[in-house]
């Protein structure tokens, strides 16, 4: 420390003794301050009461300026400055390389080695410009160094090296447990979602629920409302709160047993704000109600089995005795015939007790009839009932035992196919039903019917039932053909199912025999009339943009939007700005490229959302996220990396839609 006497005039210097030594030395730095000052006198605030004072080595060398750096992952690079200290007379050259630390080259940064040349009179410093790889998920801080060697013109001063840390920047969201149980009878069940890594920027996730055996508006959520329940939770630069939130539990009278339903973690976004290892938590719902159901829906048991085994289970409370009456029921299998006791055609009954605090399952068995006779497959179903006082019968309240013919028929029928898609402008739908042998020579007919489903009878197809016939020696494949409905609504695919049945004697219905029909909508969401929409714009930075496409294959309609022919380097980008409500803006995409190159990504207010790549992309698939009200810019970029690449390099968006405009 050292005190100035100003005395009575403007002004005063305080003289500080600078050390010459010998070293070759990289620019160093002291700062003088101004305190204390005397009586009657005050300091001026602000930059002036402060000084740094650099002191540039005269010994001639070269060195590091500075011996460690700090940089983000997501830097791109690290710039390196060595010195050249001294007056500059002659010419000077130093070798320069990384080194492995904790970070390894390669996979955290990537290595350099070169040479540095300064001529005569070149005094000033040269920057070393390191490439930064930046890793997705959190990761632990690392370090690599590079190091001066083999000095001409002069010696190496201190620092010789330089020590790189690269910090994370990326910071990991989920759930702070997989698993949350919750009794029927509580109001609501809580979950909680951590975030943990760096925290220098914000962060968002996106959450929705999923039905399990527990269904939205039934047994979660608001009564009557099977949507999923969605939220989204953001944080803001530096919080590392955890953040929960409530799902309502809907109460209900039902012995059901046990339920589970799931809510998951969906989008992340926020610079490095990605989805951890526990994206899911699954809600287990214990229930409240008192009373039976059967533990298992569906048996199948052959027919040269000697019984089957059919489980009740007791839910609830056991601190009482209980008891619950069951009863055989003919569907196609009959009792005396196929099951029971043989020749008698009454249906089997009987009485499960449970004894105080007794809650074990108890077993319903029910003797199996096995004969020569070819039939197929034949199905009867034990229904609950009667069960004790303050006890009720719950879902499911009947099992159902399909019993598997051990002859072999010697004809059977079968769909072609499981599923068939047809286009609502075709006009009709054609199913193929085949006939299998090994008995040809037999007459052989089997019904079917239409069971609507999202598809409805009339509106999108004609309801109809028939038979379908094959005379003795005939093979070939019989159709079903069902007049298709083209209307001039817009909708999602629709779909509606066949089934096949009553089957001539001795004939087999084996699976397939179920098949499902989807109608494709012709009717064009987006682009609509095959046009760019209005205000659609190419952004700044890209190639080129996006065009209207009719490539075969359309998610739905006619048209899609496909990307301009791009470049190695290069990119094709369109983006739409507005102020939309709160709502869900989704969309259908393809992507033709390699996978891990040439990513399609999709951006809200620059924040990119997702991105999508790979040969694999080659069937439409569904892209959404939650939107806040507000002002925003949606945008789509396809770009292509400079190395060759195979796939059509191109990308593809179909039925996007946006919140409303506000």
């Amino acid at each position: 420390m050292k005190t100035i006497d100003l005395g009575p005039g403007p002004g005063g210097a305080a003289y500080v003794t600078i050390l010459n030594d010998s070293l070759v030395e990289g620019p160093e730095t002291f700062t003088v301050t101004l305190s204390a000052p005397s009586a009657g006198t005050q300091l001026t605030a602000g930059p002036f009461s402060t000084a740094i004072v650099t002191i540039n080595s005269d010994d001639s060398g070269i060195a590091m300026a500075a011996a460690t750096a700090s940089v983000l992952e997501s830097v791109g690079v690290v710039p390196i400055t060595v010195v050249r200290c001294g007056p500059g007379t002659g010419v000077f050259a130093v070798n320069y390389a990384t080194a492995n630390g904790t970070a390894i080259a390669g996979t955290h940064y990537v290595p350099y080695a070169a040479t540095l040349v300064w001529e005569d009179g070149d005094t000033a410093p040269k920057v070393v410009n390191i490439p930064i790889i930046d890793l997705p998920g959190a990761n632990p801080s690392r370090t690599f160094s590079v190091a001066l060697s083999t000095p001409a013109g002069g010696p190496l001063g201190s620092p010789s090296s330089t020590t790189v840390t690269i910090l994370d920047d990326d910071n990991t969201l989920q759930f702070s447990a997989p698993t949350a149980t919750v009794t029927e009878g509580a109001t609501s069940v809580t979950l909680t979602v951590t975030r943990s890594g760096a925290l220098a920027n914000a962060a968002f996730v996106s959450w929705s629920t999923a039905d399990g055996t527990a269904v939205a508006g039934t047994d979660f959520g608001v009564p009557g409302n099977s949507a999923p329940f969605t939220g989204m939770f953001n944080w803001d630069a530096g919080d590392a709160s955890p953040k929960s939130f409530a799902i309502a539990i809907i109460d209900d009278a039902l012995s059901e047993g046990t339920k589970t339903f799931t809510v998951n973690l969906l989008n992340a976004w926020g610079a490095g704000a990605t989805i951890g290892a526990t994206p899911t938590a699954t809600v287990t719902l214990a229930d409240n109600d008192a009373g039976f159901v059967f533990a298992v829906a569906e048996y199948l048991v052959n027919e040269n089995g000697a019984s089957v085994a059919v489980a009740v289970s007791r839910i609830g409370s056991a601190v009482s005795p209980a008891n619950v009456t069951w009863t055989t029921h003919n569907v196609s299998a009959i009792s005396g015939t196929d099951f029971g006791v043989a020749g008698n055609v009454a249906a089997r009954t009987g009485v499960l007790s449970w004894g105080l605090n007794d809650a074990a399952p108890k077993v319903i068995s029910i003797p199996i009839l096995n004969n020569a006779i070819v039939q197929g497959s034949r199905t009867f179903f034990i229904a609950l009932s009667a069960p004790s006082a303050g006890m009720t019968v719950g879902t499911p309240s009947m099992a159902f035992v399909t019993i598997a013919d051990d002859e072999a028929p010697p004809a059977a029928v079968q769909f072609s196919a499981t599923k068939y898609v047809v286009n609502e402008a075709a006009g009709t739908a054609t199913l193929t039903v085949n006939r299998l042998g090994p008995d040809f020579a037999i007459p052989v007919s089997v019904g079917y019917t239409m069971t609507a489903g999202s598809a409805i009878a009339t509106n999108d197809f004609t309801l109809s039932a028939g038979t379908l016939s094959w005379l003795p020696g005939d093979e070939t494949p019989k159709a079903i053909v069902i007049p298709i409905t083209n209307d001039a609504a817009t909708e999602s695919p629709e779909q509606f199912k066949v089934t096949l049945s009553s089957p001539s004697p001795g004939v087999a219905i084996v699976a397939p025999f179920v098949a499902t029909v989807a109608v494709e909508d012709d009717d064009e969401v987006f682009p609509l009339d095959g046009l760019i929409p209005v205000g659609w714009v190419i952004p700044a930075g890209a190639t080129t943009g996006w065009h209207v496409s009719n490539d075969s294959g359309a998610f739905e309609g006619v048209y899609q939007m496909r990307t301009d022919t791009v470049y190695d380097g290069e990119s094709a980008g369109i983006e739409v700005t507005g102020t939309y409500q709160a709502g869900t803006a989704s969309f259908r995409y393809k992507v033709s490229s390699e996978l891990n190159f040439d990513y399609l990504r999709f951006f809200v207010d620059g924040v990119e959302q997702a991105k999508f790549s790979g040969t694999t992309v080659t069937g439409w698939t569904l892209f959404s996220v939650p939107v806040p009200a507000g002002l925003h810019t949606f945008r789509w970029l396809y770009a292509k990396d400079v190395n060759g690449s195979i796939g059509s390099d191109a990308a593809w968006i179909d039925a996007v839609t946006l919140p409303a405009l506000q």
